[in-house]
């Protein structure tokens, strides 16, 4: 389980059990700007700690917070970021044979960290659109994502994603207008290719993902832009309203828990409510139900199962080339045990993105439960290659493992599980794993 603590230090009153006032509402937007397992304090608080604690604060600037008068000025420590960097010791990732990128979270500059989802859901509609280009390799979302809010080298995210460019920018949203900022970095040299601003009204917004992707793609592989005329991005909705509800239902994915499953779920159905035909958001619905089912968080099995299988199927109908939707139904298929359909649909999601990380996750874990070792093992490191950075790295190695015991090696076996038990946010899973390897 991973937590956003956030640390003021100011006055209080006591009313009852509560405690009021802006010292408490102050920690209380903190832990809102905060990302998981991180840890953000006021400069009152960091005044009060920098020089008793031997942490590497890093400055985040000044905020501003709802119902407080003045910005608040910020510093962060990140966890996540020194659990599962190369260290400089690693040798940086080799380079694909075909251009590469890694597109960092956009910074939401609306002065409202409530905002957060939508510059969320930008970076992320961004990330799919490219890896529609067959002929990039694109870093997964999850593993950009690592560096979020984080003042970065950019050569060292280059060196550990193993990344020619890197994209980034900032979302500033008020009103019905949208400004989105974004600047293209040739990673070793930290040269900037390109750098554009958009100002334009919210309802612009799919043409200004297509436009930002093309300029992008046209700045990095010209030849390849114009023996191609594929789209890069079909748009998922028209609908403003299901596409935030989308955003909103998507952005409780940052964290793993049944809370937020069944948040993920409310803010779907009012999607496809809104827009029946949204593909994305019906796969959405499907992935929340198999989150369900993994962690054992529904009382019906059965019925959560079906369902699930029904809003897969659903995208799918709507939109045949949803290679989410694809992977979604290859996992609920496993869940019933229908190993050879769940292998079609999950190929068929890396044939359409071959960038998809989690597609190959998906066939490594599947091969490897049906004792198939050399494809699992396969699948499993290309998934780790696009998504060096994963917050699920656990799983990752503790299914590795289990292709390594099934291939017979396994001394290499024992040390991978060992390696997926060190990650603070590592389930049952990979200890059990490990036990078992132990025992055998």
């Amino acid at each position: 389980m991973e937590y956003r603590i956030g640390i003021n230090v100011g006055d209080v009153v006591a009313d009852g059990d509560d405690l009021l006032g802006d010292g408490v509402n102050i920690a209380a937007r903190l832990e809102n700007l905060c990302e998981p397992s991180g840890i953000i304090l006021s400069d009152d608080a960091y005044r009060q700690v920098r020089d008793r604690l031997d942490v590497a604060w890093e400055d985040g600037g000044e905020h501003e917070v709802k119902n407080i008068v003045r910005p608040v000025k910020v510093w962060r420590w990140r966890a996540v970021v020194e659990a599962i960097a190369p260290t400089s010791g690693e040798a940086p990732l080799a380079l694909p044979d075909k251009p590469s990128i890694a597109v960092l979270p956009f910074d939401n500059m609306s002065g409202d960290p409530e905002q957060e989802y939508f510059s969320d859901g930008v970076t992320e509609d961004i990330i799919t659109a490219l890896s529609k280009f067959r002929w990039f390799f694109v870093t997964a979302r999850n593993s950009s994502f690592v560096y979020k809010g984080a003042a970065v080298d950019i050569k060292q995210v280059g060196r550990e994603l193993g990344v020619r460019y890197v994209l980034e920018g900032s979302v500033r949203k008020a009103g019905d207008r949208i400004r989105i900022t974004a600047q293209l970095i040739e990673a070793e040299s930290g040269n900037h290719i390109w750098v554009e601003r958009y100002d334009r009204k919210l309802q612009d917004i799919f043409d200004l993902q297509d436009e930002i992707t093309q300029t992008i793609s046209a700045a990095i592989a010209p030849e390849l832009v114009h023996s191609e005329h594929e789209r890069s991005l079909l748009k998922p909705t028209d609908n403003l309203d299901a596409w935030d509800y989308y955003l909103r239902g998507a952005a409780n994915f940052s964290h793993v828990s049944r809370e937020h499953a069944e948040n993920c779920i409310d803010f779907m159905r009012l999607a496809v409510a809104a827009d029946p035909n949204f593909d994305t958001a019906h796969a959405w619905l499907a992935w929340a139900a198999y989150v369900q089912l993994a962690f054992h968080w529904t009382d019906d099995i059965e019925q959560t199962l079906e369902q699930a299988l029904a809003d897969a199927k659903k995208a799918i109908a709507i939109n045949q080339r949803s290679y989410f939707a694809h992977f979604v139904l290859g996992k609920l298929l496993v869940q019933k045990d229908d190993l050879a359909a769940a292998f079609r649909e999950m190929e068929l999601a890396v044939s359409i993105n071959p960038s998809f990380a989690l597609g190959y996750y998906g066939l490594g874990s599947a091969y490897t439960f049906a004792g198939d070792g050399e494809r699992g093992l396969a699948n499993i490191d290309l998934a780790i290659r696009l998504s060096p950075n994963d917050p699920i790295m656990w799983a990752h190695f503790a299914y590795k493992a289990g292709a390594l015991e099934l291939l017979g090696r396994r001394e290499e076996a024992i040390s991978v599980a060992r390696q997926a038990c060190e990650y603070p946010n590592a389930q049952y899973l990979v200890f059990t794993s490990l036990a078992s390897l132990y025992a055998n």
